[in-house]
């Protein structure tokens, strides 16, 4: 989406969609995926086949099992395994 930023170093596969605004850091993986606006992804997440509703900020080192889906204006700490 418009505005949003993907770290170089990160790994987004071609079958997850972003919104707006959103920001996927260093050494993120996400695959098969919808990462709604304003979400923040931090540094070596992996997430694969969830839902990220919007403003939700991600913690550095987290690790989501398929399907899980986050709600809006989540607040996920670092280290966290969902």
């Amino acid at each position: 989406g418009d505005g949003t930023n993907i770290h170089p170093n990160a790994k987004v596969d071609s079958l997850t969609v972003t919104g707006p605004n959103v920001a996927i850091d260093e050494d993120a993986v996400v695959e098969k995926s919808i990462i709604l606006s304003g979400s923040t992804l931090g540094k070596a997440v992996r997430i694969t086949n969830c839902i990220v509703d919007e403003n939700v900020m991600i913690g550095d080192n987290c690790l989501f099992k398929s399907g899980s889906v986050i709600a809006a204006n989540s607040v996920i700490g670092r280290g966290s395994k969902l």
